[in-house]
């Protein structure tokens, strides 16, 4: 085979590592944003002693601190880090990944970004629609 030539695998291995790189990266800038924006208020938690400084979010103690949690570190952005970490681990062992992955990570970037189209969600359809690519061209 042609040293400048790549097989199809090798292409869809790329597609999904772009989009590992990429679940990787959302979620760090968004975290970066968002905990700098409420530095104070993580001072004061770390502060506090850091255990139980969050109330139950169906209380009404401390609401702002119970939104800036769960829309930080107890928001979706742990998970889809490790999720792209998961995909970047897959596909450079040349493993195909589900077509479902992409497909569920496009349906919620859409549903999500139609429900808050300020947000950041519409972000997750690129690396759902590398998925896609991906399973398409390991076919």
């Amino acid at each position: 085979m042609n040293d400048h030539t790549e097989s199809p695998t090798r292409r869809s291995s790329s597609l999904a590592m772009w989009a590992g790189y990429l679940l990787m990266a959302i979620p760090v800038i968004h975290m970066f944003l968002a905990i700098s924006a409420t530095f104070e208020m993580w001072q004061n938690i770390f502060a506090e002693g850091f255990w139980n400084t969050v109330a139950a979010p169906w209380t009404t103690e401390d609401v702002e601190r119970q939104r800036n949690f769960w829309t930080q570190v107890g928001s979706f952005s742990v998970p889809m880090f490790f999720l792209g970490i998961s995909i970047v681990w897959t596909a450079s062992r040349n493993r195909q990944l589900p077509s479902f992955l992409g497909w569920s990570l496009l349906v919620y970037s859409f549903v999500s970004g139609f429900m808050a189209p300020a947000g950041g969600f519409w972000l997750i359809a690129i690396p759902g629609y590398l998925l896609i690519m991906h399973t398409r061209r390991w076919q």
